[in-house]
């Protein structure tokens, strides 16, 4: 890169950085963004005598113009650096390590790096980890156990004077169990769910849409109208302190004792005694990601004990003793193609965008929305442009009734649900899928019963949902419904083991250790992909592998059964009758609602669990009393 090459860059970060913190409209991806900053670092650490005092890289954020006035932080609020890898967070820590050293006495401050993989193992507190929401920073101050101000993180050291709008969000506590004058901060966020919610009546009337939940937040703090900002639904996440005079040596302490003032605290907060741990924790966070109810972007890193921070104190623009480890990106930069016309609900024509394939998340993005005809002029978009594609939540349906088309349209979801075969809207997708399934399944077994060759259509219906996947003219025809398609070989291999056991066919039982050897390899397999390779790989590939996962396991279970007492064979038999009830009910009348309690993975599970059984059992039987 040249110095000219330089400047421009520059400028374009600058563009980028002041449409994301003011506008709350980005003009590019997080990724692009990302990475334009590391090139002008690369630049700047090769040439600091060349450094430009407007680069992103030497501001937390740019002077924010807006219509609130200015509030000045008692303490900086700072930005973190980013890591994007174990390399970069081995590495991470080895400055932590060298530089304390250099400020300190002898006394490293970790012990001796054992090896490129397990490094800095001090003691069982080193690391402090926790999520990093995908929000707004928020500083508040309290004085007197009172609520005082709240005012964004702007740059750094003046935010906006955004009081009156935090005191209408119900997460954050008006009154706080300590008397001392103290900064408390962390992140506004809103749900997926309510974010998806706001986009879907933004576009029904005709307004501009949020590119991702960060600007959601964002641009609901900055609301002239209070009213607007406490009918979001934020939440704040605390994640530390600016002012204070608490006497506490760990971060860990701080925070425990900031959350027990009554803010929220998410299930995922841990102490970590080495980078191992650290690893460890990042990938289990990652895992979650889907699952959780909020965006993230990364996992935040620092150590553990305060005096050691404060001994590796801080560059221009962050802290030395923290970092951003980053996710990969769940939005990506691909170029538009044209632009379909969809006929939806209501008899509603859609712009559906046609784009360059993009795989994120281990997802191939071909088409997104547009929602309306005002979106795409509000846009200016046109057919070759740069757009950046963003993965949210599923999409839930909703009748906008009146006219006949809509009527239509309703009974058509209500009996084979129409819009998961025309649209790809998955709640309840399940429903069509088995109703098709189940039509064609006497069919099937007449044809294998009396020409058993065709026994091998589910090896050719594995052959076509590659052809679905990775053929390009069959994939924009019915890519669509891979999900469905996925799912046909395993219903037709359970047709042809209905029809060996129609006919009493068994099994050699030298049989079962290939068997053993097919369940082990699958599923060894497909924990590797999801907890190593997470993102990785195409979701498609380790639906494959379900296939003779799922046939073995079958198989092998029933080994197990035919040697059980009846008794407990009674417990499987029951779960086993309601398990598709279960399955209905469970997500969209029971989890929705005790996710919001934010209670953690296992009590969640088991409550889900305690409530949904019953239910199940209680509407099998009410479609038994109906079929008989």
């Amino acid at each position: 890169m040249s110095e000219k090459e330089y400047l421009q860059s520059v400028a374009i970060a600058s563009e980028w950085m002041r449409a994301y913190y003011e506008k709350d409209e980005p003009l590019a991806s997080d990724e692009e963004y990302d990475a334009l900053i590391r090139r002008l670092r690369e630049f700047e650490s090769a040439n600091p005598s060349l450094v430009s005092a407007n680069s992103p890289t030497q501001k937390v954020a740019p002077n924010i113009q807006s219509e609130f006035s200015k509030l000045k932080h008692s303490a900086k609020m700072w930005s973190m650096e980013d890591i994007f890898s174990e390399a970069e967070l081995i590495a991470w820590a080895k400055r932590c390590e060298k530089t304390s050293s250099q400020n300190s006495a002898p006394n490293s401050l970790f012990s001796e790096l054992e090896s490129q993989n397990s490094a800095l193992n001090s003691n069982d507190d080193t690391f402090f980890v926790e999520p990093k929401f995908d929000g707004a920073s928020l500083n508040l101050t309290y004085e007197n156990g009172e609520l005082v101000s709240g005012a964004t993180r702007g740059d750094g050291e003046v935010g906006e004077d955004i009081t009156q709008n935090v005191r209408v969000i119900a997460s954050i506590p008006q009154h706080i169990n300590y008397k001392e004058r103290i900064e408390i901060r962390g992140e506004i966020v809103i749900l997926k769910a309510d974010f998806d919610e706001l986009n879907q009546k933004r576009a029904a009337s005709g307004q501009s849409l949020f590119a991702n939940p960060r600007n959601a937040a964002s641009g609901s703090l900055r609301q002239l109208d209070t009213s607007i900002t406490k009918e979001r639904n934020l939440k704040f996440y605390p994640w530390g302190v600016g002012e204070n005079s608490l006497k506490f040596k760990k971060h860990s302490e701080i925070m425990d004792f900031v959350r027990n003032l009554g803010f929220l605290k998410d299930d995922f907060v841990r102490v970590c005694g080495s980078l191992d741990e650290v690893i460890a924790a990042y990938k289990g966070l990652l895992s979650q990601r889907e699952s959780k109810a909020m965006m993230m972007d990364g996992m935040v890193v620092r150590l553990n004990n305060l005096e050691k921070c404060a001994q590796l104190g801080y560059t221009v623009k962050f802290p030395r003793f923290m970092a951003a480890f980053k996710f990969p990106a769940l939005e990506k930069t691909t170029t538009l193609l044209g632009v379909n016309l969809q006929v939806g609900r209501s008899g509603v024509i859609t712009p559906v965008a046609v784009l360059e394939a993009v795989v994120i998340e281990g997802v191939t993005v071909r088409s997104a929305t547009l929602h309306n005809f005002d979106e795409i002029a509000r846009l200016d978009a046109k057919i070759g442009d740069k757009v950046s594609i963003i993965r949210s939540g599923d999409v839930i349906p909703r009748f906008h009734g009146g006219d006949i088309m809509a009527w239509i349209d309703l009974i058509g979801d209500i009996t084979i649900n129409w819009d998961f075969w025309l649209h790809d809207e998955l709640t309840f997708w399940y429903i069509p899928a088995i109703m098709m399934l189940y039509t064609i399944s006497p069919f099937y077994m007449m044809l294998i019963q009396r020409h058993p060759m065709y026994r091998w259509l589910p090896l050719i219906s594995v052959i076509w949902c590659v052809m679905v996947q990775w053929v390009i003219p069959i994939h924009q025809a019915v890519g669509h419904l891979e999900i469905f398609w996925s799912r046909v070989p395993i219903f037709l291999l359970g047709i042809n083991f209905g029809s060996m056991v129609k006919n009493r066919h068994t099994i050699d039982g030298q049989a079962v250790w290939m068997l053993a050897a097919i369940w082990i390899l699958t599923f060894g397999t497909c924990l590797y992909l999801e907890q190593i390779r997470h993102g990785h790989f195409p979701l498609f590939v380790e639906r494959m592998l379900y296939i003779p996962f799922t046939i073995t396991t079958i198989m092998l279970l029933n080994r197990v059964f035919r040697r059980l007492p009846d008794k407990v064979n009674m417990v499987f038999r029951f779960v086993g009758a309601v398990s598709l009830e279960a399955y209905l009910i469970h997500s969209h009348f029971v989890l929705c609602y005790i996710e919001r309690m934010h209670i953690g993975y296992w009590p969640t599970f088991l409550l889900t669990a305690l409530i949904t059984m019953p239910l199940a059992w209680l509407l099998h039987k009410g479609i038994e009393k109906v079929k008989g």
